[in-house]
């Protein structure tokens, strides 16, 4: 491992850019020797030399992150999702890697990971991140609903931006979903 990650470093150095298998030998490394800052970077690194990776690799580094165990499920699609539970359990900033590279990798996030990632910001308070996920469920043509607005709603009242929250409120009762369950109890 010394010597692969001496290498790396020059190479990081000399601002050369590696191969797609060279990356993935490192993240695997990273990953096999429970180093996920290292890890990560090497994946960042890796799409930024324009490489794209696989969405194993992408879960394979927020697994390690996460202390998880496996984090995919497959669809009916027979594509690959990330699984509900996983995202969870996931802190913010690896749920922000998550979407991102999700994003990068197939253009959007599916509906059920949107809604998920939504109750996670809300719950922590993550404004951020919680607009992030609704701009994506608009961008890829997701109609809200009304667990969506409940979410953003919480999110927003959880970090006590009375503004934005009575904007997501007076926008859910314009789109004919009823606000009563948002003020009443925890929709999730």
């Amino acid at each position: 491992m010394l010597y692969a990650d001496r290498e790396y470093r020059k190479l990081k150095q000399e601002k050369l850019t590696g191969t797609v298998a060279m990356y993935t030998a490192l993240v695997n490394m990273y990953n096999a020797n429970s180093k996920p800052q290292e890890s990560t970077a090497v994946l960042q690194d890796m799409i930024k030399a324009d490489f794209q990776p696989n969405l194993w690799l992408i879960m394979s580094v927020l697994t390690v992150r996460s202390g998880l165990g496996s984090i995919l499920k497959c669809t009916s699609a027979q594509s690959l999702a990330p699984s509900q539970v996983a995202i969870e359990r996931m802190d913010t900033e690896s749920l922000r890697l998550l979407t991102q590279w999700c994003v990068d990798l197939n253009g959007k996030l599916d509906r059920g990971s949107c809604q998920t990632i939504l109750n996670v910001a809300a719950r922590k308070g993550d404004t951020r991140l919680a607009t992030r996920i609704w701009t994506l469920m608009e961008n890829a043509g997701y109609l809200a609903t009304p667990s969506a607005y409940a979410a953003i709603v919480h999110a927003f009242g959880t970090k006590k931006d009375d503004l934005s929250m009575f904007g997501a409120l007076l926008e859910m009762e314009q789109r004919g979903h009823t606000p009563v369950r948002v003020l009443t109890g925890h929709p999730w």
